[in-house]
């Protein structure tokens, strides 16, 4: 990674809130287990329903968060400098809930299952500290899609707690056993 991506990112993972509960050691070592993707506009880089094999970091650029449902396609959301996505597919191994697909031309920074699952290995705690943040991203998106009717609200259902999503990030990545 060039000097100024690296500077970049730096920037970011300290205003981010996925990454900026996390001591300055982590994220050090979370810089270097990234590395930078352009992808030209009109571009997916996720698919909804298929299995993730990356987080990404918006740098710079546009995206389109697209739900599918009932072959109707609809806009939910962008992502703009400072967003994210990808991560609980990273995390647990879970589906990607969404498309996500380049507006614009983008500059992203990419962190691979690899890389993150070998930082996770040494540094087990950064699955308790990103718990909180993504259960609540969790339900943000979940209320979304019933917004946007796709999804009947559900009479009874249970809740993603941090605890219980910070078990599934660890079973998922191995560690604990």
């Amino acid at each position: 990674m060039k000097k100024t991506d690296a500077g970049d990112l730096k920037i970011l993972l300290d205003n981010v809130d996925i990454f900026k509960v996390l001591p300055e050691n982590i994220k050090s070592e979370l810089k270097n287990a990234f590395s930078v993707v352009t992808f030209p506009e009109e571009t997916p880089v996720i698919f909804q329903n298929q299995s993730g094999e990356a987080f990404y970091l918006v740098f710079s650029g546009r995206l389109d968060v697209l739900v599918t449902e009932s072959e109707k396609t609809k806009k939910i959301a962008s992502a703009i400098r400072g967003e994210y996505f990808g991560e609980m597919s990273l995390l647990t191994g879970a589906k990607a809930t969404a498309t996500v697909k380049s507006a614009t031309e983008v500059k992203l920074f990419r962190l691979s299952k690899n890389n993150f699952s070998s930082l996770v290995m040494n540094q087990p705690r950064i699955c308790d500290l990103l718990a909180d943040v993504l259960a609540k991203r969790k339900t943000n998106t979940e209320l979304l899609k019933r917004r946007l009717k796709f999804q009947p609200l559900p009479e009874k259902k249970e809740k993603l707690s941090e605890e219980k999503l910070s078990e599934k990030i660890k079973a998922f990545l191995g560690i604990g056993k």
